[in-house]
């Protein structure tokens, strides 16, 4: 009967157990499907929306290769899945403005720099990513007289959903194009990124538009990300920690450059030199009249440099380091200074040569087990001193378990640990590093 067309969606599901992934979408957006939908079609639509992110961003480069575009690109994907499933349950096409993370993705593009075509193909991808596996659902949870009703019951509404957030999201792109080619924040960044590209610049024209002196002074850079996009005046938030961090490291002028909503750029210039490494005292315990850092953000520093080359050079460092924070969950601290992974940085920017270097110089040591994981480390405490003793008792085992770990080291390598030690040693940092990166 027509009147229980859509029924299926209710059914659908996922675990939701520990490990699950977190909604992107706001608490109000999650709670207003699962009334219709239940709590279990939302999971199974945070997941969904997950992976065709994922295919989306591997045809589209310009959501890979602008940082942070895929954040924003999974967000406007959940929140589309979450509409399509709410129009195929209740029969008639929900008003994707329901889903407002949508057009606030189309927005955030808009200050990425991720053009309107680019858009409207990831959606075009994404619907029909999540078709497929809605039609492939609808073989095992419905009945196979009832199939072929239903495929053409949920087409025919993701169709009709799809078109009005289409115009919808080119709406809301070219309303904030046309207010962001108007402020001043526009002109800020094309200048600012007109000094990193190192075009010709007038720099006493640059101190004016930009308040911020750029010759004849020391420049810390940052990047700034919350850990969660979805919080409210996350914006707010970034720019508050960027303003206490530079202030608590002694900087005098500061320069911020939002990246979407989600990430932000900042800069603090000095007269003399910082602190190498400085870490700042908004970090520790304040003192009086120091603001320690908001919940939930994290930052990237760059090594601080002078003059306009420093500005820029500081600048790659913390981009740079906010590369290697996003690959590697393993560094999970608030503020991850450049020095502190630059070697990380520096031999992980191929990462399919990183595959092949660890290939041939770990062979089956390179393996994710927990046992093989043990060799690698022990083999890494060894090499440190040469010394089968000190091995053991830096790892707390008898010298006989050591001497094994070492001669099993040797046949899952497929040769001596005394060959290529250099990069022997360099490939178990890596292999530790990027199995630490994988997804459980």
């Amino acid at each position: 009967m027509s009147d229980t067309h859509g029924a299926w969606v209710v059914r659908l599901d996922t675990d939701g157990g520990p490990g699950a992934l977190e909604p992107t979408c706001s608490a109000a957006t999650v709670q207003e499907f699962e009334l219709p939908l239940g709590a279990g079609a939302v999971r199974w639509a945070v997941r969904s929306a997950a992976a065709i992110t994922e295919t989306v961003a591997a045809l589209l480069p310009s959501f890979s290769d602008v940082p942070g575009a895929r954040t924003t690109l999974r967000m406007g994907v959940e929140g589309g899945v979450l509409g399509i499933l709410a129009s195929i349950q209740g029969s008639t096409p929900v008003d994707p403005k329901r889903t407002p993370e949508a057009e606030q993705s189309a927005r955030d593009f808009v200050h990425r720099g991720i053009p309107l075509v680019d858009v409207w193909s990831g959606v075009r991808y994404a619907h029909r990513e999540l078709l497929g596996l809605l039609i492939e659902l609808v073989t095992t949870l419905v009945p196979a007289d009832r199939a072929a009703a239903e495929i053409a019951h949920a087409t025919r509404l993701s169709f009709e959903f799809v078109d009005s957030l289409v115009r919808d999201l080119g709406a809301a792109y070219s309303s904030e194009t046309e207010r962001w080619h108007a402020t001043a924040a526009a002109v800020r960044e094309e200048l600012v990124r007109a000094v990193l590209d190192e075009a010709p610049v007038d720099l006493n024209a640059a101190v004016t538009t930009l308040r911020y002196r750029l010759a004849n002074r020391y420049h810390l850079a940052l990047v700034l990300w919350p850990e969660d996009v979805s919080t409210d005046r996350v914006a707010t938030y970034l720019q508050d920690a960027a303003v206490g961090y530079l202030a608590a490291a002694g900087a005098q002028e500061t320069l911020l450059v939002p990246q979407g909503r989600a990430r932000l750029w900042a800069w603090g210039n000095r007269p003399t030199p910082f602190e190498p490494e400085a870490e700042p005292r908004a970090r520790r315990s304040p003192e009086p009249g120091r603001r320690a850092l908001p919940e939930g953000v994290r930052i990237s520093v760059g090594t601080p440099e002078r003059d306009v080359a420093g500005f820029r050079h500081g600048h790659a460092d913390a981009v740079e380091a906010y590369r290697v924070a996003q690959a590697f969950r393993h560094l999970d601290a608030a503020v991850v200074h450049f020095a502190a992974v630059e070697l990380l940085a520096l031999v992980t920017e191929d990462a399919a040569r990183v595959s092949r270097f660890l290939a041939r110089e770990l062979g089956g040591l390179a393996a994710g087990d927990p046992a093989t994981r043990d060799l690698r480390r022990t083999v890494r405490v060894y090499l440190d001193s040469h010394s089968a003793q000190t091995a053991a008792g830096r790892l707390f085992v008898a010298r006989n378990t050591v001497n094994y770990r070492l001669r099993r080291a040797e046949q899952l390598r497929g040769r001596p640990l005394t060959e290529r030690q250099l990069e022997l040693g360099v490939a178990l940092m890596l292999a530790e590093a990027t199995q630490q990166a994988r997804p459980s």
